[in-house]
């Protein structure tokens, strides 16, 4: 959350001084995913989950050129 603070006021400061490249900042702003933690009941259910895998038959990606 501390990184999306520091991003939103960085833009807020270059807007108030007139700058106007501010692309890269805006994009980080919209791209950043701020990683919150599990609630109790999500990190629950992946504690009892069973891993599994799946063979997919695709014919498009498993083309080798």
């Amino acid at each position: 959350m501390k990184k999306l603070k520091e991003l939103f006021n960085r833009v807020k400061e270059s807007e108030a001084t007139g700058n106007a490249d501010i692309t890269g900042l805006l994009w980080q702003l919209i791209c950043y995913s701020p990683k919150f933690p599990l609630r109790l009941q999500q990190q629950q259910l992946l504690d009892e989950a069973t891993p599994f895998t799946l063979e997919v038959d695709d014919p498009h990606l498993a083309v080798q050129y």
